[in-house]
C-alpha cells in the first residue's frame, strides 16, 4: 500500500511515482490491470488530483503504464528494468529477486508423459453436476450459513451422508457423532496425536510409510518406532515384540507405496493386540475404493468390538484433491475425549460450501454414481499399463502388482539407480517419482523403485507413455 511521508522533503508526486513503479516491478500489479483512478487514490492519501497525474505521467513516461481514454491507467507487459525494491536493503533485494526467480523456474525437459500419483485425470471429475449443486447451495434458503461457522466437527449433513457411505460401502458403521471431517490426512493424524498429549506413547509407523505420517508424529514430538513391512507387508513381528507402542498407524488395503494388503489373520493378530495392550490402531483407508481384483477382505474397523481402531479416509483421490476433504472416525471414548479438550478445534477447517455442496452431491446418489465412474476408468488404465508394460518393457523390468491402488513401483532388472532411472526417463519426456524418501531409514539394498502413477495420465497416453520409457530404458 503506498503512502506519503509529509515529513520527507521530496515532493509527493515523485514518492507516489516510485512507490507504483516498485510495485509494479514486483507483480503486485500485473499486466492489463488497471491503476486506481485520479480521485481514489488522491483521497486515499490526502492529496491534490494534479499529484497523482503527475504521478502517473511520470510512469507513462517511463514505459510502466499506458494512458487508455475510457479505462485510465494500465499496467504494460512487465519492465525489462532491474527490480529497484525501493526502500528495502540490498539483501533483501537479492532474496526477493532469488525468490521471484525460483518461482518462475521450469523444467529443462519437456513433460509429455506425467505420471503423477498425487493428481487426478481432470476428465473424469463431475464438473457440470458440482457446479449445479453448489449454485444451488449459495443460492438456497440455508444460504445463510455461509455467514456463521459451521459446527467444528464438520456439518451435520455432511457426517451423516459419510456415515452412510462407510457402513455401505466400507463395512464401517459408525455414527456420524464419531465423525470429524478435516482437510487431510497429516491433520487427521495430528488431531489424533493431540488425543494423547498427556504421556505422548511411542507410535508406531510402516517402513515405508507416507512421508506425512513421520512428518506429523515428528512436528508434535512423539517418539516413533518404524517397523519394517517391506517385503512381505506382515505385522507378526510386531505383534510378538511391540517395543512399548500404544499407537499404531497402518494402511491395511493399500501399503503406501508398495500397495500390499494385510492378510486377515495380521488384521485379527492387530486388533486383539490392540484390545491386550490398551492401545490404539489408525487404520488409514488410503486408496480402499480402488482394488482391482475379485478379494474385498474386511476393514480393521469391522472387525474391532472393544472400539480401538481409529479410521482415516479421503476425497482427495476419488473426488479431486484440491478439495481437501477428509474424515476421521474416533471410538466413542476418544471422540468424547476430543470434545472435551480445551484446545481443541475452534472450528472446522473445511469451509461450509464446500461441506454443504458435498453433503448434496452425495444425499442426490451422485457421489456413488461418480465412485462407480471413476472406478471403472482407473481399472481400465491400470489394465492398459499392466499390459503395456508387459508388451514394450517385458522382462527388462521387475514390478510391484498388487492390484491396488493408483500407481505401481517399478525398476530395471540391471540394477540401475532410481536416480539414474528418473532421469533418463525425464530425457525421453516422462515424468515419475522417487520413493526413497518414503522409508524412514535407509532404503533397503537393491530397492531402485520409482513410482509410475496412472490417475491423472489420460487413457489414450498410458500406452504411448509407456514406450516413451521404454525408449528412455532400454
Amino acid at each position: 500500500m503506498i503512502a506519503v511521508d509529509r515529513d520527507n522533503p521530496e515532493p509527493y508526486y515523485l514518492q507516489v511515482y516510485k512507490q507504483l513503479a516498485a510495485d509494479i516491478e514486483q507483480g503486485l500489479y500485473r499486466p492489463g490491470e488497471q491503476l486506481p483512478s485520479l480521485r481514489s487514490n488522491a483521497a486515499l492519501l490526502g492529496v491534490s488530483r494534479n499529484t497523482i497525474e503527475q504521478a502517473y505521467q511520470m510512469l507513462t513516461q517511463e514505459g510502466y503504464v499506458n494512458a487508455r481514454p475510457g479505462s485510465g491507467y494500465v499496467v504494460n507487459q512487465r519492465s525489462t528494468k532491474p527490480m529497484r525494491f525501493a526502500n528495502f536493503d540490498s539483501s533483501y533485494k537479492a532474496s526477493l529477486q532469488l525468490l521471484r526467480e525460483r518461482a518462475d523456474s521450469s523444467s529443462t525437459h519437456k513433460v509429455k508423459y506425467d505420471f503423477a500419483y498425487d493428481a487426478m485425470d481432470p476428465s473424469l471429475f463431475p464438473y457440470a453436476q458440482w457446479t449445479r449443486i453448489h449454485r444451488d447451495v449459495l443460492l438456497g434458503p440455508d444460504n445463510t450459513d455461509i455467514c456463521r461457522y459451521a459446527d467444528k466437527r464438520g456439518l451435520p449433513a455432511l457426517r451423516e451422508q459419510i456415515a452412510q457411505y462407510l457402513m455401505r460401502e466400507e463395512d464401517i458403521q459408525a455414527l456420524p457423532e464419531q465423525i470429524l471431517v478435516l482437510p487431510n490426512t497429516r491433520v487427521s493424524l495430528m488431531t489424533v496425536l493431540g488425543l494423547f498429549m498427556d504421556n505422548k506413547p511411542t507410535v508406531a509407523i510402516e517402513d515405508p510409510c507416507f512421508p506425512e505420517v513421520v512428518n506429523a508424529c515428528h512436528s508434535m514430538e512423539f517418539p516413533v518406532y518404524p517397523y519394517r513391512v517391506y517385503p512381505d507387508n506382515s505385522w507378526r513381528g510386531f505383534v510378538t515384540n511391540d517395543q512399548n507402542a500404544r499407537l499404531l498407524v497402518t494402511t491395511p488395503f493399500n501399503q503406501y507405496p508398495t500397495n500390499a494388503s494385510m492378510t486377515l489373520s495380521d488384521k485379527q493378530a492387530l486388533v486383539e493386540w490392540a484390545e491386550d495392550s490398551d492401545a490404539y490402531i489408525v487404520e488409514d483407508n488410503y486408496c480402499r475404493e480402488f482394488h482391482f481384483g475379485n478379494e474385498h477382505p474386511p476393514s480393521l474397523h469391522a472387525l474391532d468390538t472393544a472400539g480401538r481402531v481409529i479410521s482415516m479416509g479421503t476425497f482427495s483421490k476419488s473426488l479431486a484433491p484440491s478439495l481437501c476433504t477428509s474424515y476421521l472416525v474416533l471410538p466413542p471414548k476418544l471422540m468424547m475425549r476430543w470434545l472435551d479438550m480445551p484446545n481443541t478445534l475452534i472450528h472446522t477447517p473445511v469451509p461450509w460450501p464446500l461441506q454443504a455442496t458435498l453433503a448434496q452431491f452425495m444425499n442426490e446418489g451422485l457421489w456413488y454414481q461418480h465412485l462407480r465412474k471413476i472406478q471403472n476408468a482407473y481399472r481400465s488404465k491400470y489394465r492398459t499399463l499392466v499390459e503395456a508394460l508387459d508388451k514394450h518393457l517385458g522382462d527388462k523390468v521387475s514390478y510391484l502388482d498388487y492390484e491396488n491402488g493408483l500407481h505401481v513401483l517399478i525398476k530395471t532388472n540391471d540394477d540401475r539407480s532410481s536416480s539414474e532411472l528418473l532421469k533418463t526417463a525425464l530425457k525421453e519426456g516422462v515424468r515419475l517419482y522417487p520413493t526413497e524418501q518414503d522409508f524412514v531409514g535407509p532404503a533397503p539394498e537393491g530397492w531402485n523403485y520409482v513410482l509410475l502413477g496412472y490417475s491423472a495420465i489420460p487413457l489414450d497416453q498410458v500406452e504411448e507413455g509407456i514406450q516413451a520409457l521404454a525408449q528412455a530404458w532400454l
